[in-house]
């Protein structure tokens, strides 16, 4: 607001005319009420800018502290939700693993016991079947001694009967020998086979473990990167806040000053309205120096008005850079719950793949 459009405005102020020096029908004193009315306008003028201020800055930090709350709250339920889902996550893999182990210890013992009985029933039925045979060798020996000693003659005619028996049943001995050498070496076979698997299926569980171990601790981190990162923009935010309201308080400070400033000119011009008539064309000419200084506070606080709009305008575009950031910490939470979602299915696929693999593997030794 310049000192034209005060006059242009006030009628009253429209009759001050300062360049007529001659005209005595207006005293000092009324000079001085106009001043002092000029000056009652641009202090309430200062006042209303300064509540202006004051209510935009209250009005942002009320923003900033809100949003700073709700960005916390969030943070702290993403670190808690997050904490919890891997502490499932470890505790899940870590029971299935071991159940896992037991039933396939379950399973190899089973089966091991299996194999070991049945291979035993059957090297004892082979081992009956060879004493039975030796006890047949035995017999027949001692049937041809007895007929040797009876009947000479008779040992003459059924040697070559007892000859062929003989060697029949040392072919048959022979053949169970075999047999036998061969259930040893299926289980020697078996038992190197079964040793061979289990090492590989531990490899692979141990192989999985580390895997999800390391896929954890990956989460991990970048969830607390992430939250760091968040943590570093809220910090920032607050030291830019900060500045701009030391810059709001330094030109409320500035105004307050000025307004000093007018205070002072304002007893001047009272000491000015004691002195003789005769200086009264050297108090005008004051008083009209003084109404132009007044004109160019005027011009400054009008462009320091127009420096605090644009300030405001530079405010309202960071709450809106905080709310664009707010939304984007929305987006990278729903994007960790879907990669949250994802992990699920994966581990839930590879316990499928893994159950399928065993049961692959145990059902054709059986």
């Amino acid at each position: 607001m310049t000192l034209s459009s005060v006059l242009g405005k006030d009628k009253n102020l429209q009759l001050l005319d300062l360049n007529d020096q001659g005209d005595d029908s207006w005293s000092i004193i009324k000079k001085i009420e106009v001043i002092e009315e000029l000056i009652q306008k641009i202090k309430a003028k200062n006042l209303k800018l300064e509540s202006k201020y004051i209510a935009e800055m209250n009005n942002i930090r009320s923003i900033i502290k809100k949003n700073k709350i709700e960005m916390e709250t969030r943070l702290s339920k993403l670190r808690e939700q997050n904490d919890n889902e891997i502490k499932e996550l470890d505790e899940s893999n870590s029971n299935e693993i071991k159940l896992m182990k037991e039933k396939i210890n379950d399973a190899n013992d089973t089966t091991n016991k299996f194999h070991d009985n049945r291979r035993a029933m059957r090297k004892a039925q082979k081992e009956a079947e060879l004493n039975e045979l030796k006890h047949q060798l035995e017999s027949m020996k001692q049937m041809n001694e007895s007929l040797l000693m009876n009947n000479s003659t008779k040992i003459r005619n059924n040697n070559m009967d007892n000859v062929v028996k003989i060697s029949e049943l040392m072919a048959k001995i022979e053949l169970m020998k075999s047999s036998i050498d061969e259930v040893n070496s299926s289980i020697q076979q078996n038992l190197l086979l079964n040793t061979k698997s289990i090492r590989e299926i531990n490899f692979k569980y141990q192989s999985r473990a580390e895997q999800s171990q390391k896929e954890l601790e990956s989460m991990k981190e970048k969830l607390n990167k992430q939250t760091n990162e968040v943590e570093i923009v809220i910090k920032n935010e607050e030291m830019s806040n900060q500045q701009v309201i030391q810059k709001y308080n330094k030109e409320l400070e500035i105004a307050e000053i000025k307004e000093k400033k007018l205070q002072e000119l304002k007893i001047k011009l009272g000491q000015k309205h004691k002195t003789q008539r005769d200086e009264l064309k050297s108090n005008i000419e004051s008083i009209r120096e003084a109404i132009e200084s007044i004109n160019e506070i005027c011009v400054e606080n009008e462009k320091i008005s127009e420096k605090h709009e644009k300030k405001i305008s530079n405010i309202e575009k960071d709450c809106a850079k905080i709310s664009s950031q707010i939304d984007e910490t929305k987006e990278e939470i729903q994007q960790l719950k879907s990669e949250n979602i994802i992990l699920r299915k994966e581990i839930q696929r590879l316990r499928n793949k893994n159950f399928d693999y065993r049961m692959t593997s145990i059902v054709p030794r059986i």
